[in-house]
């Protein structure tokens, strides 16, 4: 343990030695005694007690409290004063001096050492708060944040550098004055004077935020846009003693806010742009199925038949339309428009069901749908492409968090609502409610607080594409038709979306809905996986005319055992691209495994998948594109056979 230093100053001799001695009894160390005031002055800095017992009644230009007073101002050192008598003037001015002690001689050792370590004690516990109150006014100071103390009766008290920035205010000028009169507030929109934070912290006893919209008016008469919160500041016994208020400048948040706004306009359009492609995607993939037939049947049915026969012409003219229908499709694939938003009456069960039979085309086929509606239905008034983007970004969502499989449940009707419409005054009855509810990995709750940002996203860059977008867009939707959202979720189990829209008053009715080169031969062994089961029957007996050899499967996996059984009874594979259990792409790449020189075909209604990169990674050599005639079938089948060949 480290010993306290002393420095005695005492100008009789006789009586300083007789105290160092008791002080090193004590143990304590005697850094020096001297014996005048002059001489402590000037031993002070160089000896750095920690502690200086001093006589009030000194020899010299200086007596005792003259000296305390000096060391008082130069150095923070405890001084504690020894005397054998003084009258009230003289302890009157020695009070003034702030000393730690009194020590009466003649004194009792134990009095001596009770009366330094309270001395030191107190002037520990005193360092402390002092170093704890610069600490905090130099945090209070340096904070980024514009900060205002007050009295309890609102009187401006503290103000620190950024608060004197925004207010316009310095320290001298604002010190005592009303807050009101520093802090000046309106609202933005109504240019209403706001009422005091300090007034009402004061009446409430709880800490409040300034509401949007709150300008700041400048000493100089500029505003500033801001936020804030003020808080009481209480005593140990909880009275209120004044506030704190802490404020910013938001003026660049603003600004982002403006920017984000019109981004977000931007890249509403976007998506919904890729909503129609979306829903020309998954027209394109039956109508392409329904065609696929049409085109093979009709030219099978010619084989054979004199060209000038009627029925030639017949089929002829088969084929021609379904040409047509499939440049059609074509079209709608890159179909766009670009149009102002307009409400209508709408049936949102109609919405709903478009959107379903387009993701029925292209979801997994271990995701059961699974659909609930109320019976009368209320019409809502809706832009009908923002609001399918809405459901649809929803589906797909749930979707694609249900990578093992699961049921997509969908439920409209009219529920019994809670506080949270009762507070804002809307009636129950006028709201339609949407759920959408996955079995899929759910979200915790980190994620939930931020699934509304703009550019959140949890999905992985290297396997779904997500901007971050479709959620808040979805809630910017909501919020512009006058509705609520609202999403339960746990990990592990799934998340459930619940949209409330407010529906139509008056009796209204929906408007009338508008009335809608040469064949190359061969002998090789095909495997031939479709699970359609009207292109396995026009498959094999297009490919049975042109000679070749031909093995069905409607099961992917059923296909894949029957390979591994006896891999080199084949020369080719044609998969189609869409199949529960193993899709096209999968069971080329465990086929490929099998054996590595197999050739292979893809059949698919999506064009946009023929790149290098995917027929590289799945081992494919060609790709056959929906609906495809009896030519493209025979020279496409030629051409991957030839490439083994040569």
């Amino acid at each position: 343990m480290i010993k306290k230093s002393i420095l005695i100053v005492e100008d009789d001799r006789i009586v300083a030695e007789g105290l160092k001695i008791n002080l090193i009894k004590l143990g304590y160390e005697v850094v020096g005694i001297v014996s005048s005031g002059e001489d402590a002055l000037n031993n002070i800095e160089l000896e750095n007690p920690d502690l200086v017992l001093m006589d009030i009644m000194l020899a010299g230009e200086k007596n005792g409290i003259e000296t305390a007073e000096n060391l008082r101002s130069r150095c923070n050192v405890p001084v504690i004063y020894l005397t054998a008598y003084a009258d009230e003037d003289m302890l009157s001015r020695a009070k003034m001096t702030e000393p730690f002690g009194y020590i009466i001689k003649p004194y009792e050792n134990m009095e001596l050492k009770s009366t330094i370590e309270i001395a030191l004690y107190k002037h520990e516990m005193e360092t402390k708060l002092r170093q704890s109150e610069e600490w905090l006014s130099t945090t209070l100071k340096s904070i980024g944040d514009a900060v205002i103390a007050t009295n309890a009766q609102g009187k401006v008290m503290f103000i620190n550098p950024v608060a004197q920035s925004l207010t316009g205010w310095c320290h001298e000028d604002a010190s005592d004055k009303p807050l009101a009169e520093v802090f000046n507030i309106i609202n933005e929109q109504s240019r209403e004077v706001v009422e005091s934070p300090a007034d009402i912290v004061m009446r409430t006893g709880k800490i409040v935020g300034l509401a949007n919209h709150t300008i700041l008016i400048r000493k100089d008469g500029k505003e500033i846009p801001i936020d804030d919160s003020a808080a009481p500041i209480k005593d140990e016994k909880g009275n209120i003693s004044g506030i704190v208020l802490v404020f910013r400048d938001i003026t660049e948040r603003k600004q982002a806010e403006e920017e984000r706004v019109k981004l977000e306009k931007q890249l509403h359009q976007s998506q919904k742009m890729e909503a129609i492609g979306t829903l020309a995607g998954g027209i394109a993939h039956d109508f392409n199925n329904l065609l696929a037939p049409i085109l093979g049947y009709a030219q099978l049915a010619k084989t054979g038949l004199p060209s000038s026969s009627e029925e030639v012409r017949y089929l002829d003219q088969i084929e021609k339309s379904a040409n047509r229908a499939k440049d059609l499709v074509k079209k709608i694939l890159i179909i766009s428009r670009s149009s102002l938003e307009e409400t209508e009456s709408v049936q949102l069960k109609n919405l709903v069901e478009e959107v379903l039979s387009v993701l029925r085309s292209s979801i997994p086929k271990n995701i059961e749908i699974c659909q609930e509606y109320d019976f009368d239905l209320p019409l809502i008034s809706t832009d009908p492409s923002q609001m399918y983007q809405v459901i649809l970004n929803l589906c797909t969502n749930a979707v694609q968090s249900m990578t093992d499989g699961g049921e997509l449940r969908i439920k409209l009707n009219r529920p019994k609502l809670g506080e949270y419409f009762h507070e804002k005054k809307q009636d129950a009855e006028e709201f339609l409610c949407l759920s959408v509810q996955d079995h899929g990995c759910g979200m915790e709750a980190k994620t939930l607080e931020r699934i509304y940002e703009p550019f959140f996203t949890t999905k992985d860059k290297g396997k779904q594409r997500g901007t971050g977008l479709g959620l808040s867009i979805v809630s910017s939707i909501i919020q512009q038709h006058g509705g609520h959202i609202e999403v339960e979720s746990d990990p592990g189990i799934g998340t459930i979306f619940r949209i409330y829209l407010p529906v139509l008053k008056e009796e209204t009715t929906l408007p009338p809905e508008k009335p809608e080169s040469s064949v190359v031969f061969g002998n090789e062994h095909i495997l031939l996986v479709d699970d359609e089961k009207l292109l396995c029957e026009m498959g094999t007996i297009v490919l049975e005319k042109l000679g070749y050899k031909v093995t069905t499967f409607m099961d992917s996996q059923e296909a894949l055992k029957t390979f591994e059984s006896n891999p080199q009874d084949f020369q080719l594979v044609i998969t189609d691209y869409t199949m529960p259990n193993l899709t096209g792409p999968q069971l080329m790449k465990k086929i490929k495994a099998i054996r590595s020189d197999i050739p292979m075909l893809l059949i698919t209604g999506y064009s946009n998948l023929a790149t290098p990169e995917n027929l590289q990674e799945w081992g494919c050599d060609g790709i056959l594109s929906k609906p495809y005639d009896v030519n493209k079938l025979a020279q496409t089948v030629s051409r991957a056979l030839a490439k083994v060949k040569n």
